[in-house]
């Protein structure tokens, strides 16, 4: 019977440990043990509307963006960069680093930070609602030319976002002791973060609850829905006349009292998955639901609408 040719490959102990030789393992692992990562370059390609794919592997060896100390995925430079660096600056030992970030320097086609500001907008909206992606990570920053120390994870506040400095989003390990498998886990939980951030249209919102169990590692599942303006959400809690269901007439605020007096769901009423282009939506064209009655109005494609859901409480 015929080795596995996965066992049969050497320790991480015995391989070249510069980053050119430890990418390339990455991009073989991720695709020879199916990897949600190792489409990345699938997933670009659609996210960018582009006609062919840019690359087969996440990194592209021979490059430029992949030295000798660090890589990020090849067509990354104006994106949330998945990135593998050396760091030998703020240890006695060297250490590898393993996640995303963003590098806002210019380049002969970047001249302006424009670009950046929603895609750090997007960053921010995201591990504020799912804190655990960022869960055992720690954050750096390249502010003026000067690396700050590691600190825990948090949203990047608006003075970084200038041309010529950098954010970043790691995980850590002694370069002499690391383990791929934990890399590339790493960086298909952070994927969902990536396609939030990568998606240009507003509208577009990530379901970022459901968990999925793929081979006894448990990893967040994506699914890319048009879905709500934040802004325009808060705006429609702020002015209804009330919270209450608009279906069962639950209110949070009397059931669970004053901690939970605020919260309630915001259901549009024209399906977002319908529209084919972004679109202005009014106070008038959203629902106040209690969490119960929204996932019912979703049981169906098209969603039911208030007054089905209404007959269906009334039999």
């Amino acid at each position: 019977m015929a080795s596995d040719p996965l066992q049969s490959r050497p320790n991480v102990n015995d391989m070249k440990q510069d980053i050119p030789a430890i990418v390339a393992e990455i991009d073989r692992q991720a695709k020879a043990k199916n990897y949600r990562i190792s489409k990345l370059q699938e997933i670009r390609k659609k996210l960018k509307n582009m006609q062919r794919l840019p690359n087969k592997g996440i990194f592209k060896v021979g490059s430029e963006t992949v030295q000798e100390a660090w890589a990020c995925h090849w067509g990354g430079r104006t994106e949330l960069q998945f990135e593998v660096s050396i760091d030998d600056k703020s240890d006695d030992i060297e250490m590898l680093q393993f996640g995303v970030g963003f590098s806002f320097k210019t380049s002969r086609t970047i001249t302006d930070i424009g670009p950046f500001k929603d895609k750090v907008d997007r960053f921010n909206y995201y591990i504020k609602r799912d804190p655990t992606v960022c869960r055992g990570m720690r954050m750096v920053e390249l502010n003026r030319g000067k690396y700050s120390g590691f600190y825990k994870p948090k949203t990047i506040r608006p003075a970084l976002v200038v041309l010529g400095n950098e954010c970043w989003l790691f995980k850590r390990h002694p370069l002499a002791n690391f383990d791929y498998e934990e890399i590339l886990e790493v960086f298909d939980k952070l994927l969902p973060l990536y396609k939030y951030v990568e998606t240009e249209s507003p509208n577009l919102d990530v379901d970022i609850h459901d968990v999925a169990a793929v081979e006894g590692r448990r990893r967040l599942v994506l699914h890319l829905q048009r879905e709500r303006n934040p802004k325009l959400v808060r705006s429609k809690k702020l002015h209804a006349a009330s919270l209450e269901c608009e279906v069962c007439r639950f209110s949070f605020g009397h059931e669970y009292g004053t901690a939970a007096s605020k919260y309630c769901e915001v259901h549009h009423l024209l399906p977002l998955s319908d529209v084919q282009h972004t679109t202005l939506t009014r106070m008038e064209d959203l629902a106040i639901l209690c969490s119960n009655c929204h996932r019912v109005v979703h049981l169906r494609n098209p969603p039911y609408t208030l007054d089905e859901v209404r007959r269906m409480r009334a039999k």
